[in-house]
């Protein structure tokens, strides 16, 4: 799993998460197979979005599922590349279930 995010002052969340898509599917060796979508868990605090991208490696070909969130103060992107996942039937849903998973286990309040 890879986790890549920030934190300050967001003002407008559906750009920020479309653009970190965007980037990430942009990656040298990367190709876009499902592009960006939203995908909205129930009970969902936040907005995901989700993208399926396939990387290119000298010996294979991954394929798996890359989610973002965006808040007004965090965003990040959440890629989990397991034997599960990669290469699989893949489920965007349980991907951003994972995303805001690890989104409460990560985002803490400053004290």
């Amino acid at each position: 799993m890879l986790i890549s995010g920030l934190y300050g002052r967001l003002k407008n969340m559906d750009e920020t998460r479309f653009n970190a898509l965007k980037r990430d599917g942009e990656a040298a060796g990367v190709t876009v197979a499902v592009p960006p979508k939203d995908v909205a868990p129930p009970g969902a605090a936040v907005r995901i979005s989700c993208e399926v991208l396939s990387r290119k490696q000298p010996s294979l070909t991954i394929t798996h599922p890359v989610c973002a969130w965006a808040d007004g103060n965090t965003s990040a992107l959440v890629a989990e590349m397991t034997f599960g996942t990669a290469n699989a039937d893949l489920d965007l849903k349980s991907a951003a279930r994972t995303t805001l998973q690890v989104r409460s286990e990560t985002v803490k309040a400053i004290k």
